[in-house]
């Protein structure tokens, strides 16, 4: 046998044996959510300025890890879209993030319900605009969150949670935190 064909061979029987192994350890998803209600406030102007900003939305991709039979582990990326908030007509706020998350899930294997914890790092874009100025800021950020949902067995999730993101730098800090509703899919 040829080397060529030997490792289209070997590299088609991995890939076949693939799913059966990752289900064994984990498996894949995604999901999106609404962020409603967002209060984002905003310190390192003139005066700290608080608004409740437009719905944001949320997409992320993961890997759920099956650590423990009550216990598993999502390592995930996500996209947040802020949403925009006006500031006493003052300014106005856009932003989006990207992050990767931490996400232990604590299942209750007999009601399919669960509750996580969420912690993640990323960038932060921000653009501030007033009457006379523009100015974009791009920024490392932390967020925090907590979420319940129910597991249904099709793959489908739905959940509810509330999410936390934090810049903290010298010339600005920026909080935006509130609600968020989702569903995503487990291949």
């Amino acid at each position: 046998m040829n080397k060529s064909a030997f490792r289209l061979a070997t590299l088609l029987i991995g890939l076949l044996s693939t799913p059966t192994y990752a289900n064994d350890i984990g498996h894949l998803y995604f999901g999106a959510e609404l962020s409603i209600n967002n209060e984002t406030k905003l310190n390192g102007f003139l005066v700290p300025l608080s608004e409740v900003s437009d719905i944001g939305y949320n997409a992320h991709l993961g890997f759920l890890f099956h650590t423990h039979e009550l216990v598993h582990l999502g390592i995930e990326a996500e996209y947040r879209q802020l949403g925009q908030s006006n500031h006493s007509n003052v300014m106005i706020y856009k932003g989006s993030a990207t992050f990767i998350n931490i996400k232990p899930k604590f299942v209750n294997s007999n009601t399919q319900l669960y509750s996580a914890v969420l912690l993640g790092i990323g960038k932060v874009d921000s653009h501030f605009q007033t009457y006379d100025a523009t100015m974009n800021y791009r920024s490392t950020g932390y967020q925090y969150g907590i979420e319940v949902g129910y597991d249904f067995k099709s793959g489908i999730s739905s959940f509810l949670g509330y999410k936390a993101l934090k810049i903290d730098e010298k010339i600005i800090e920026l909080t935006s935190a509130g609600p968020y509703a989702g569903m995503s899919y487990s291949f």
